[in-house]
C-alpha cells in the first residue's frame, strides 16, 4: 500500500512508531523538592506558572476560568509578592501563562484559550511588559497598563487549549490544544499584538500532531532548545538541535522527566536559569515543587559533597523577629547573623531536617535598627548563601 493512501490517523501512528522514544526512562532531572505551599487562600485555581526573566526568584501565576483579570507574583516558597491587574483584559478562561521577549523587553503572556464547551470561535492572548518585583517586598496591589492582545482562530475547528508557550529565540507564540490527537499551533509571523481592544483576528498555523491527550501545560526553556509538555500524569520532554524548527524537533524521539503527580496539576514552567522546572497544581494551598537538572560527568565525591544551600530571609519588625526560610541538601547547617561591621550577633546550628521548607526565627527585640547579613552554610561546604535583612 502506498503511503499516500494511508488514512491520516494511521499515518500519524506510523510516524509515532518510527520515532518511538529511545529514552523513555531517562532521568536528567532530580525528583521533586517541596519548596513550600502557595499561601493566599484566593489562589485556588492556578492553571499556569512561569518564571520571571526580569526578577530573580519570582514566579508568575494566575487563576483560571472566571477569576480576576490579574496575574500574581510569588516567590519560590509560595509567598505572595503582588497582585497585578491587567487593564482592559477579561478572564473568560485563562489557562496558561508564559514569559518571553517582546519589542519592549521581557513580557508576560497570558492565554485566554480555555473553551470546554468549544463554542468560542476566537481566543485571546494578552501581553504586558514585566513589572519590577522584589522578593523581599511586601505584597502590592496595582494595575498594569499598556496591555496588548492578539486574537486568533484555529484553522481546522474550535478547540479547548490549556498550553501557551513563547520561543525566546524568535518570539514565536505556540498554543497546544487538549484534544485526543494533540496539535501544536503557532501564531503566524504576521500576527499582531495590538492595544486593547482590537478586532483583528489571526489564524494559527499547524506545527505538529502529537499522539497524546489531555495536555494541560507546557513551556519552552530560556535557551529555546528544550520544551516540556505536561499531561495530568506525565511531563514529556523534547530538545532541538541548532537550526531545527520545532516541527522537526517534535518529529524526533522524546523522553519523560520526573513528575510527582498532583491533584489537578496543570502548571509547569522552566526555571529562569534553564537548570530545572517547577510545577504547581490547582486547589487550596498547593505545593511548589522544584526539579533540578542532574549534572552529568561529575565525579562521585563531587556529587556527594555539600552544595551551596538556597536561602530566603525576611524581617517582620512588628513581630520583632527575623524569620529565615530555607532549603538545603545537607543534614547539618550553620546559620549566622552579622551586623554591618561584620560582628556576629546570633548563630544557630540546625540538625536533622528532611526535605521541604524549613524556618528558623531570631528574636530581634534587642537589636539596633540597621542592616544585617544572614549567612547559611552547609557543614563541610566552602560556599555559603547570604541574604541582607533590614531591622527597623
Amino acid at each position: 500500500m502506498k503511503t499516500g493512501n494511508v488514512h491520516p490517523f494511521l499515518a500519524g501512528l506510523l510516524t509515532f512508531l518510527l520515532v518511538l522514544p529511545a529514552r523513555l526512562l531517562a532521568q536528567e532531572f532530580t525528583g521533586p523538592v517541596d519548596f513550600g505551599q502557595v499561601q493566599p487562600d484566593f489562589l485556588r485555581e492556578i492553571s499556569g506558572v512561569a518564571a520571571s526573566r526580569k526578577n530573580p526568584g519570582v514566579l508568575w501565576v494566575h487563576n483560571d476560568s472566571g477569576g480576576e483579570n490579574a496575574i500574581y507574583a510569588l516567590d519560590l516558597h509560595g509567598r505572595l509578592l503582588g497582585v497585578y491587574r491587567l487593564a482592559g483584559a477579561q478572564n473568560r478562561d485563562w489557562e496558561d501563562i508564559a514569559v518571553g521577549p517582546s519589542p519592549e523587553g521581557w513580557a508576560v503572556y497570558v492565554g485566554d484559550i480555555g473553551d470546554n464547551s468549544r463554542r468560542r470561535k476566537t481566543k485571546v492572548i494578552y501581553r504586558v511588559v514585566e513589572p519590577k518585583v522584589d522578593t523581599l517586598q511586601d505584597p502590592v496591589d496595582t494595575v498594569l497598563y499598556d496591555v496588548e492582545r492578539a486574537v486568533f482562530a484555529y484553522p481546522d475547528g474550535i478547540y479547548n487549549a490549556e498550553t501557551l508557550m513563547v520561543d525566546p529565540q524568535d518570539t514565536s507564540v505556540y498554543v497546544v490544544n487538549k484534544n485526543s490527537l494533540t496539535t501544536v499551533y503557532r501564531l503566524p509571523d504576521s500576527a499582531r499584538f495590538s492595544p486593547v481592544p482590537t478586532t483583528h483576528v489571526d489564524t494559527l498555523q499547524v506545527v505538529a500532531r502529537l499522539l497524546m491527550k489531555t495536555v494541560v501545560g507546557g513551556d519552552i526553556d530560556p535557551s529555546g532548545r528544550e520544551v516540556l509538555i505536561k499531561t495530568y500524569t506525565r511531563i514529556y520532554h523534547w530538545s532541538r538541535e541548532e537550526g531545527q524548527t520545532w516541527a522537526e524537533a517534535f518529529a524526533r524521539s522524546y523522553g519523560f522527566v520526573p513528575y510527582k503527580q498532583e491533584p489537578q496539576g496543570e502548571g509547569v514552567g522552566w526555571l529562569a536559569d534553564g537548570q530545572g522546572y517547577v510545577t504547581i497544581s490547582e486547589g487550596l494551598h498547593p505545593h511548589v515543587y522544584v526539579y533540578r537538572r542532574v549534572q552529568t560527568g561529575v565525579r562521585d565525591e563531587e556529587r556527594l559533597a555539600p552544595r551551596e544551600p538556597e536561602l530566603y530571609a525576611k524581617v517582620y519588625p512588628r513581630k520583632e523577629r527575623l524569620e529565615v526560610t530555607f532549603h538545603a541538601p545537607a543534614q547539618t547547617l550553620v546559620l549566622r547573623v552579622f551586623d554591618v561591621l561584620g560582628r556576629e550577633v546570633a548563630s544557630r546550628r540546625v540538625n536533622g531536617f528532611g526535605a521541604g521548607l524549613h524556618r528558623e526565627r531570631f528574636d530581634t527585640s534587642g537589636w539596633p535598627s540597621g542592616v544585617y547579613v544572614v549567612q547559611l552554610r552547609a557543614a563541610g561546604a566552602t560556599a555559603a548563601a547570604t541574604r541582607v535583612a533590614v531591622v527597623r
